[in-house]
């Protein structure tokens, strides 16, 4: 808690006894504010169910983004984020493959329902390195694949690119 707490206490009253009317004028409003900690406030049942996120919501996902252009035959995207689907769908926006292969593809610019559409989600993963992990099977698994990895995570051993050290010689 901050240290002007008492400060706050007085404009919340202040606020709820200008605005906040009794049905009853022989009653008076009192307010009476109760603190708690995070860790007791978690082990209540709180009133209202847990909403359940949408798939843009999501955050440490593996998605695969199908291009959603007629004809153009089953290309996709298998990428990993661990913002948000729809922030992550926003950047592709701005750069990247999917928006690479849009351009020059289909000369048109990628829209945001283009990427909604042709977005799902292939998994999810809470831990950052089982997260690459998984994105490196699933791109090893796909056949038409957008995306060539071309940064080495050296998350498969198997899949490593080998390369050979150069031989000085004098």
């Amino acid at each position: 808690m901050s240290q002007d707490y008492k400060a706050e206490e007085r404009i919340i009253k202040n606020i709820i006894h200008k605005n906040v009317k009794p049905t009853d004028p022989e009653r008076r409003l009192q307010l009476t504010i109760y603190y708690k900690n995070m860790k007791t406030s978690n082990l209540l049942i709180k009133n209202r169910p847990q909403q359940k996120k949408t798939s843009l919501q999501e955050d440490h996902v593996i998605y695969e983004h199908t291009c959603t252009v007629e004809g153009c035959g089953p290309q996709s995207y298998i990428g990993m984020t661990r913002t948000t689907l729809s922030r992550h769908l926003t950047c592709h926006l701005q750069d990247g493959a999917i928006k690479n292969h849009y351009t020059t593809k289909h000369q048109s610019n990628v829209m945001r329902q283009n990427l909604e559409e042709g977005t799902k989600i292939l998994d999810r993963e809470g831990g950052q390195r089982r997260l690459l992990y998984l994105e490196a099977i699933y791109l090893t698994n796909s056949e038409n694949c957008i995306k060539k990895q071309v940064q080495n995570f050296q998350v498969l051993p198997s899949l490593k690119q080998k390369t050979a050290t150069p031989q000085h010689s004098q």
